[in-house]
């Protein structure tokens, strides 16, 4: 997982989460956590916009 804050919008945060699969997302999504805790209580907080996409190059840090 990686979290980043804009530089130009301090309000503003990018969270980037890889999963194995899309079937590894979707278990996680349906799980007790994000279903009694991230949506009722988080999701009305924030904005969220979900890209699925493919890593294209990953670097050590």
């Amino acid at each position: 997982m990686t979290f980043t804050q804009s530089h130009e919008e301090p309000g503003r945060f990018v969270l980037v989460e890889r999963w194995a699969s899309r079937a590894h997302w979707e278990a996680h999504d349906a799980g007790d956590a994000t279903q009694k805790i991230y949506i009722p209580e988080i999701m009305p907080r924030i904005e969220r916009e979900v890209h699925p996409s493919s890593l294209i190059r990953s670097r050590p840090e």
